[in-house]
């Protein structure tokens, strides 16, 4: 894993500058590389200026280890890494559903019909726990073909085969309570009940940082960004 984070620059003269002009063509990059052991497992910290991050050549070298690569907190909306950060998403909606999770079990939608948007079924192994606990639950993703064998592992386990829907076929009204996590924002999911939204944030045992983890805050990487990437579950 790539740990990227911002140089602290400084201003410079204009003597300075010039200097630096002359040797351009020599310095590509300006950034700076370390090694760091999380988990057993070698990792890399680069800390590059803004300018360097901002040259398309570094953006190709960059791109090698799409995927790959975390950004300090004053990166991660940078757009220009849009693609090539590593994807937290099935992470916080595990999250997230941890939180609605423990709201279903408490019985307190054990009368309605209850429509989870998961276009790439993430959950796909969280959401049978919750199957006695509503009257039913209808699944929105963009494969549903794939998850014929899914539906019937339901019924084997739980006596209950959830309904699957493709994402473009959601028909919202007819459900009563709508968890969307396919509309995450800000760490928070937003659930429509009963024409109410409900406020659901994640579970404190997926953003509680272990020792052994203690040192990524130094890197400026936000407790999300840290867990979904580095943490063991």
């Amino acid at each position: 894993m790539i740990i990227l984070k911002l140089n602290e620059e400084t201003p410079v003269s204009k003597k300075e500058s010039k200097r630096k002009s002359k040797k351009r063509k020599e310095q590509l990059f300006d950034y700076s590389r370390s090694g760091i052991v999380i988990n057993n497992k070698p990792h890399f910290v680069i800390s590059v200026s803004q300018n360097t991050l901002e040259d398309f050549e570094f953006q190709k070298l960059l791109s090698k280890y799409k995927g790959s690569i975390v950004a300090s907190q004053n990166l991660e909306n940078e757009p220009i890494l849009n693609e090539l950060l590593f994807d937290s998403k099935p992470f916080k909606k595990k999250a997230l559903f941890e939180s609605f999770k423990s709201t279903v079990f408490s019985k307190a939608y054990i009368n309605y019909r209850v429509l989870i948007c998961d276009f790439n079924f993430y959950l796909r192994s969280e959401i049978p726990g919750i199957l006695p606990f509503v009257k039913s639950v209808t699944i929105a993703t963009e494969n549903v073909e794939a998850s014929e064998v899914w539906k019937t592992e339901c019924f084997l386990e739980y006596g209950v085969k959830p309904d699957i829907v493709h994402k473009d076929r959601i028909r919202y009204d007819a459900f009563d309570v709508v968890a969307d996590f396919e509309t995450i924002d800000d760490n928070k999911l937003q659930v429509n009940v009963l024409g109410e939204e409900v406020t659901f944030y994640p579970s404190f045992k997926y953003l509680e940082i272990p020792d052994e983890l203690k040192i990524l805050e130094n890197f400026e990487l936000s407790n999300t960004t840290i867990c979904a990437a580095f943490k063991n579950f």
